[in-house]
């Protein structure tokens, strides 16, 4: 029991540091999901082609959406899958770049009934209500028409709940409840099952989009006495990324603190300067070796963000010209 205490002391002193630690934020565009470069033609092949066993009722939505999803992307032009119908994929090649399979993996149903004391005017009722929750589960890929390579898969899961209030229906029956009572109120699993699967068309947009995330850097206190490090930190605080860079700068050079430079790192990315905090991050590292200490964790790590960030614009500029 002590020991979980003190797991639990650890986990919750780690979320308080954290949040009351001074961050950098800024917006990163990433490029899709899927890498598309050099590819404009894509299609859905419809599930209705294929045997999809006691869920083919659902086939046609589940095409529909993912041919939605296709079709909201600016980068592409959707082919009627049409075409396709009689040729063996092999030969896909000669309408399309890229073509989407995918199967239904599964669809379940679930039903909870649930009693609330609830107040009407001056009087407590107690009214019943009943819950279906409907899960669906599909599983697609992206296929390189020309040589069949695999180029993403995805495991979607998709859900749709209705609540009812079933307090009138519900009479004599709490805790042996009717089924046939709740299926003739409650919509039933396939008419659910529809509506779940409309959101992969929306679910897809960062498989075939650019897309933007929040990015949050933790900036490193110092363990020196100079009064310029506190001043960095609150123009941090209020968000006065330049005028805070310009102070890590000034102390990096002057001291060659490791500190000042991880952050100074940090704030150019913050200002969109990858290449300089990636050659920065370089040298911070290579410093930290020379003198014969192990590299630090935060600084490789930030050394692997940052490359990775870099790959990633690379790849969004190839989007922009194709």
């Amino acid at each position: 029991m002590k020991n979980k205490q003190r797991i639990l002391f650890l986990l919750l002193f780690q979320v308080l540091s954290i949040s009351c630690a001074t961050v950098v934020k800024f917006e990163l565009e990433r490029p899709p999901l899927v890498d598309l470069r050099g590819k404009s033609k894509i299609t859905v092949i419809p599930l209705e082609w294929t045997d999809q066993g006691s869920y083919n009722y659902l086939a046609g939505d589940v095409t529909r959406a993912l041919a939605s999803g296709v079709r909201r992307a600016s980068f592409f032009h959707y082919v009627n899958p049409s075409v396709l119908r009689n040729m063996n994929s092999a030969n896909y090649w000669q309408h399309v770049d890229v073509y989407i399979t995918g199967r239904i993996v599964n669809v379940t149903r679930e039903d909870t009934t649930e009693r609330r004391e609830e107040t009407s005017g001056d009087e407590k009722v107690t009214k019943t209500y009943i819950t279906r929750t409907v899960t669906v589960i599909v599983s697609y890929q992206y296929i390189s028409a020309i040589d069949g390579e695999v180029l993403g898969v995805f495991d979607k899961t998709e859900i749709e709940q209705v609540t009812i209030d079933y307090t009138k229906k519900a009479g004599n029956f709490w805790g042996n409840l009717l089924t046939e009572v709740i299926n003739s109120i409650v919509p039933s699993r396939r008419e659910l099952s529809r509506k779940a699967v409309q959101g992969l068309s929306v679910n897809m947009y960062r498989e075939l989009n650019p897309w933007t995330t929040k990015e949050v850097r933790r900036i490193q206190k110092s363990t020196t006495k100079d009064k310029r490090f506190n001043e960095a930190q609150k123009l941090v605080r209020r968000k006065r990324y330049l005028s805070a860079l310009e102070i890590y700068k000034q102390l990096y050079e002057e001291t060659g603190s490791i500190v000042a430079g991880f952050n100074s790192a940090l704030l150019l990315q913050a200002n969109g300067q990858f290449t300089d905090a990636l050659e920065l991050l370089n040298n911070l590292n290579e410093r930290i070796t020379t003198d014969g200490l192990l590299a630090s964790l935060f600084i490789t790590d930030e050394i692997k963000e940052v490359t990775n960030i870099i790959e990633e614009l690379k790849i969004l500029e190839d989007y922009r010209y194709q």
